[in-house]
């Protein structure tokens, strides 16, 4: 029975794979810096050190970046989320 799981997982990843293939590398990179850029915009994402304590940035900050360049989700926002 678990065979029968794991080939109906891989069979659906198939699927969704061929109804939806990836993105070119280029295009994910544009689609990324403009989500970037966004978020840098409107105040979501703030360049942090290593050691800050992000629990104390402002409610509408929901994303960091740190000195190597590593992006970090650190809250949600939206409906249900305080």
């Amino acid at each position: 029975m678990q065979g029968m799981l794991k080939w109906a997982d891989s069979e659906e990843s198939r699927t969704k794979a061929m109804t939806n293939p990836p993105k070119p590398q280029s295009e994910q990179d544009a689609e990324t810096r403009q989500f970037i850029e966004t978020m840098e915009k409107t105040g979501q994402l703030v360049d942090v050190d290593e050691h800050e304590d992000t629990s104390r940035l402002p409610p509408h900050v929901t994303h960091v970046r740190y000195p190597d360049g590593a992006v970090k989700r650190i809250r949600f926002t939206g409906p249900g989320h305080q």
